[in-house]
């Protein structure tokens, strides 16, 4: 007996449509599950970045946020074979059997160099996201000396982290200071910055002579032609001074002077008023106008002596020297830095190679090289962006 069409009909279209519907709520579940992985990665990538920053301040503050992802962190001592001989270093590294990533932490003009509270916490709370972080001493910046010794340095660097990583990838240099300067020359020189494959600077220079120069007259340009007045940070004049003593005291005795001015840096105050009270005059009266930061009388011809090393400056300097450069740049800067102004940092951002830019931020969210106390929610926003950028880079260097 043969159906009618009209129980026919009915069938057909519901054999048909239920398949339909299925494939439909198929579809959008994939799109949506793509959707959530879309968002999730950089999300959770975020989160990692806000546990990198909220390590470095506060213990009481964070919560969760602050140990988000965090991986137990081993500290080991070694000695590196640089050009210059050995040199003390550390490597933070997390257990994890994943790929190896790697970063070179470089410190700023600093005694302490890599034992400084806050360069150690900072390689620690990176390595903690499964980056192997190097922090080698560069000896020329722990006499607050700038050399192009360091930027030789920096590069042999990257280049034992490389090798211990197994080779297969470059690695990253995260430069502090005057140092991120020295990583930027470093990787734009295809002699020693072949195994860099992106530059962090915290607060560096684009022209050192320049800096150096405000150092003496509270004044710096920017790339729009404008200048803006600045009180400098003491301790930029206390190093030009301490690093060029024969522009500014007599010849005798010049060697006492050096050391007592070296125990001011390292902050040793009684002691280094001390020694100033055994040095002739106009010495010792000279010594303690440093030491009370009275920089117009210690040293009222400070920026003439900038000017006599121009030519040597110039060669420390990425103005100029960035035509080489093919890696990823990210620049970061305190909108308030006193010692080297963020204008330096909008420089840097106007003399890179077309390209390799990744990100530029001014920010309060730092000092010089600190976590800043007065920035917004949107700047801390930003800084946890730029983070991010940072440990994606991390990632796919080179």
């Amino acid at each position: 007996m043969r159906p009618s069409d009209a129980d026919d009909a009915p069938a057909g279209d519901a054999r048909a449509g239920k398949p339909r519907k299925v494939v439909v709520v198929q579809i959008a579940l994939g799109a949506l599950l793509l959707m959530l992985l879309i968002v999730a990665r950089p999300l959770l990538g975020h989160a990692k970045a806000a546990g990198v920053l909220l390590r470095l301040g506060d213990a009481n503050t964070g919560g969760a946020l602050r140990t988000f992802g965090a991986l137990p962190v081993t500290r080991t001592s070694l000695d590196l074979d640089l050009p210059r001989g050995k040199v003390r270093a550390y490597r933070y590294a997390a257990d994890t059997a994943g790929p190896a990533f790697g970063m070179v932490l470089i410190h700023g003009v600093h005694h302490r160099g890599i034992d400084e509270p806050r360069l150690a916490r900072f390689a620690d709370s990176i390595a903690a996201t499964g980056i192997t972080v190097l922090t080698p001493e560069v000896p020329s910046l722990t006499d607050y000396r700038i050399d192009h010794d360091a930027i030789v340095e920096i590069g042999a660097a990257a280049h034992a982290l490389r090798e211990q990583l197994g080779g297969d990838k470059p690695v990253g240099v995260l430069g502090i200071s005057f140092a991120g300067s020295l990583a930027l020359l470093a990787a734009a020189d295809p002699a020693v910055g072949g195994d860099i494959g992106y530059v962090v600077t915290v607060g560096s220079y684009d022209d050192l002579a320049r800096v150096c120069r405000f150092f003496g007259t509270g004044t710096i340009e920017r790339p729009d032609g404008s200048s803006v007045a600045i009180l400098p940070h003491e301790y930029g004049p206390v190093v030009w001074i301490y690093s060029h003593l024969a522009d500014f005291f007599p010849a005798e005795g010049l060697d006492d002077v050096r050391d007592a001015l070296r125990e001011w840096l390292h902050e040793n105050r009684d002691a280094a008023h001390q020694k100033a009270a055994k040095l002739p005059e106009p010495s010792r009266q000279r010594l303690e106008a440093v030491f009370a930061g009275d920089f117009a009388a210690a040293a009222p011809n400070l920026a003439a002596s900038v000017d006599r090393y121009r030519d040597d400056l110039a060669a420390l300097s990425p103005h100029g020297h960035l035509a080489q450069l093919k890696v990823a740049v990210f620049a970061l800067h305190g909108s308030d830095d006193r010692l080297i102004p963020s204008s330096e940092t909008l420089w840097l951002a106007h003399d890179l190679p077309p390209g390799t830019l990744a990100y530029a931020l001014i920010s309060r969210a730092v000092t010089h090289v600190e976590i800043g106390d007065h920035a917004s929610f949107l700047e801390q926003l930003q800084a946890v962006h730029f983070m991010a950028g940072i440990l994606a880079e991390a990632r796919h260097p080179g």
